[in-house]
Order: C-alpha cells, then structure tokens, then sequence
C-alpha cells in the first residue's frame, strides 16, 4: 500500500520540476493551413495559400462565441500555437470565400500590416465580442474561454 503523504510529497516535488523546465517555445504555422473539426462540430477550413489564415464555417445557431472558440481551439489544438498568440478576424462574418453557400469568418495568426492598422483604429474601450469588424482579435487564450460557456447540447443537433 502507498503512503499518502509521501505520495503527496513525490507528486509535489514532480510538480516542482515540471515548473522549473525550460518554458515551451513559439510555435510558427505550417505552410499549408490543416482543415479541421471542432469539438462543437465548426468546420475550420485552412488556406492553403496564405500562411496563418483560416475560415471557420457557420452552423445553425452559430453566434460570436461559437465563432472565437472554435478559432482558439483550431490555434491550440491543429495548429499547437501558444496561449498568447493573437488571432484576427482577416473577413468578417459573411459568405464563405471557399464554401458556396455558407457564411464564414476568416482569421489569421499571422496578421499583414492592413490588419494591424485596422487593429490598432480599434476602440480600446470595445468589450463587445464581435465578428464584423476587420482587425478584431484576442488572444488565443481568451477566444478559447468562450468554449467553456458553450452548452455540449449542439452534439444532439449535429455535432459530430
């Protein structure tokens, strides 16, 4: 049988070690973009031309938290990106430049110096989620907090 306390101790210490190791490095994007789906069931459809852009494709029922969370998860988890790293809407919500039919937002992690302009004209004091506007962005961390207030329901009506 396992001591308790020594075990917290050897847990403690482990976790210690862990936290003093060299801290992860920036991650840079793959050349071609890698199509994904969501854990809420977003298609996210990578450019294959520009590096760091990304369309993320609408379902019923979509709103602004849908769309931001499934551009933090595509960052975190298909692109491996850290929590620090900023998306920006590249195209706002509007038809799909690669989906017929469909409405879409296109995103970057790699923003040109037009969308760090149309970032920067940005008001500061904007606490409003939005998808219209060229140049919105948060960090990846922030846009993924969003799936967290998402009900896991939407399997029922299509996720996977």
């Amino acid at each position: 049988m396992i001591n308790k306390p020594r075990l917290f101790v050897l847990m403690s210490a482990l976790a210690v070690m862990v936290a003093c190791g060299p801290p992860p490095t920036p991650v840079d994007p793959p050349g071609v973009m890698p199509n994904y789906r969501t854990f809420l069931g977003n298609h996210i459809l990578g450019d294959a031309i520009v590096p760091g852009q990304f369309e993320v494709i609408k379902r019923a029922g979509d709103t602004s938290s849908h769309y931001w969370c499934a551009a933090g998860e595509y960052v975190d988890r298909a692109l491996g990106m850290l929590p620090n790293r900023r998306i920006y809407i590249v195209k706002p919500n509007g038809p799909s430049v690669r989906r017929p039919g469909s409405k879409s937002i296109v995103f970057t992690v790699v923003p040109d110096e037009d969308i760090l302009a149309a970032a920067d004209a940005r008001p500061e004091s904007d606490y409003s989620l939005s998808i219209s506007d060229v140049g919105e962005n948060y960090l990846m961390a922030h846009a993924r907090q969003y799936c967290e207030t998402l009900p896991a329901i939407v399997f029922a009506i299509g996720g996977f």
